[in-house]
């Protein structure tokens, strides 16, 4: 600004100075009129107005500096053949085509419910929270799925985009790719179209407020989380990693408030109604008695000696009769299974948690653990893959729970079950009055007869 100020201030100050002899100048001419004025009339012939002498005009500057002619070489267009040749014929230039623009990655739009969209980012966003509803996922197997299923969907999403009017049939791992597409896309339509519900009967000046509430919740509990099973210390190294998964840390945050909103919304006013009786609760027991068949199963020890870790049936057969006569005399199986056995549970102790009847690879091994008694150390017995000796440690057998007992459980499966009608006839009023477009729903009809099939057309 000052900068400006010095260049302004003289230019004013000039013009100030211009003004000023002007007006003297016009001054002097007024006066030799006055007399006239005064009397209200002209004279014959007006006098001269004074003029200054010459020497009072600075001089008249000259003509302005004329620019140098511009040369330019002879292969450019336009450019006459010599000094006093007539111009040549230059054709017009067509201007370039414009570069062909490319779609931004994770833009493609794959529904719309009502004036909102679903991206594919946002798809890819929702992976985070399904795999996470699993449990007993550790943050490495975790992270593990998600990106697995994260290329997957991404794999699936670029040959949608792609496909455009290619008429051949898909293949079957393209097809398993668009079930999950399809399966992903339903669970995020309904999820917006619940939010949207919420979004729409919230008064509106409570909205910054619930973000608000959401996004500390996200930055509290969800973010930490994600770091830590990420392996990253900053929110910067975070959303690098999203981003390389085809989503970002704002995708996650949105996808977040949106699937938690949704599920308060649904508990909130999506309820089953009236108490449960007792006379559905019997029903209800004597429609599902093969939910409370229990099969038989045990609870029990290993030893095995691997033929592939000694050399042949007869090495191994040596070495599982060492560690059953190591039992035999007093060591416990635990102690010999960490320090001899090849099985897959040998650093547990050779213990095995519960295992039904049938869930095992080896017959042989599978019938003896339903038949030796409790406590007891078996008979060397052979599988594909070594001698096993085992060693039952409980054993249940199959029955059917009592209704006495089941009835506890009972209940909340009737109001699971109840819930889950009142919720899908929620979302189909959702449908009704929220219109819903898929990119599916664009397809040719003999290829979503093909897609209904579950496999190519050949």
């Amino acid at each position: 600004m000052q900068r400006i100020l010095h260049l302004v201030v003289p230019s004013v100050a000039a013009f100030l100075a211009l003004a000023v002899c002007l007006r003297g100048g016009a001054a002097q001419q007024d006066a030799g009129w006055s007399g006239y004025e005064q009397l209200g009339r002209y004279g014959p012939t007006p006098p001269v107005a004074y003029r200054p002498p010459p020497t009072a005009y600075r001089p008249v500057p000259g003509p302005p500096t004329q620019p140098m002619p511009a040369s330019r070489p002879q292969s450019w267009p336009g450019v006459y053949p010599g000094p006093s040749g007539p111009p040549r014929h230059v054709p017009r230039q067509t201007p370039p085509a414009a570069a062909e623009l490319e779609p931004c990655e994770g833009a493609l739009i794959l529904a719309k419910v009502g004036p909102e969209v679903i991206l594919a980012s946002e798809l890819v966003a929702s992976i985070d929270g399904l795999v996470g509803q699993k449990p007993g996922l550790s943050g490495e197997l975790k992270e593990k799925q998600i990106q697995a299923l994260s290329a997957e969907v991404i794999k699936s999403i670029d040959e949608l985009a792609t496909r455009g009017n290619d008429r051949r049939p898909p293949t079957r791992s393209q097809l398993e790719r668009e079930a999950l597409i399809r399966q992903l896309l339903k669970l995020a339509i309904e999820t917006k179209l619940i939010y949207h519900d919420a979004m729409r009967t919230i008064p509106e000046e409570n909205h910054p407020d619930i973000k608000k509430k959401f996004k500390a919740q996200f930055e509290d509990a969800q973010l930490p989380k994600m770091m830590e099973e990420a392996g990253v210390q900053t929110r910067q190294e975070l959303d690098r990693k999203l981003r390389a998964r085809g989503t970002s840390l704002y995708r996650q945050r949105q996808a977040f408030m949106e699937r938690i909103l949704a599920q308060t919304w649904i508990r909130q006013h999506v309820k089953a109604q009236g108490e449960i009786t007792y006379d559905q609760m019997v029903e209800y027991y004597r429609n599902h008695l093969d939910e409370f068949e229990k099969p038989a199963r045990a609870r029990w020890e290993e030893l095995m000696a691997r033929f592939s870790k000694h050399g042949g049936k007869e090495e191994a057969g040596a070495a599982i009769a060492r560690m059953g006569n190591l039992v035999a005399s007093g060591v416990p199986l635990a102690q010999a299974a960490k320090a001899h056995s090849n099985g897959l549970s040998a650093a547990e102790g050779g213990i095995w948690e519960w295992t039904t009847r049938g869930s095992l690879v080896s017959d042989a091994v599978d019938r003896v653990l339903f038949e030796l008694p409790v406590g007891q150390l078996s008979p060397i017995l052979e599988s594909e893959e070594g001698f096993h000796v085992i060693r039952v440690i409980e054993r249940e057998e199959s029955h059917c729970t009592p209704f006495l007992e089941a009835q506890v459980d009972i209940e909340p499966k009737i109001r699971q079950e109840q819930t889950k009608e009142a919720l899908l006839g929620y979302v189909a009023r959702l449908k009704e009055e929220i219109p819903v477009w898929t990119i599916f729903d664009d397809r040719p009809q003999d290829e979503q007869v093909s897609d209904r099939r579950g496999r190519p057309q050949r």
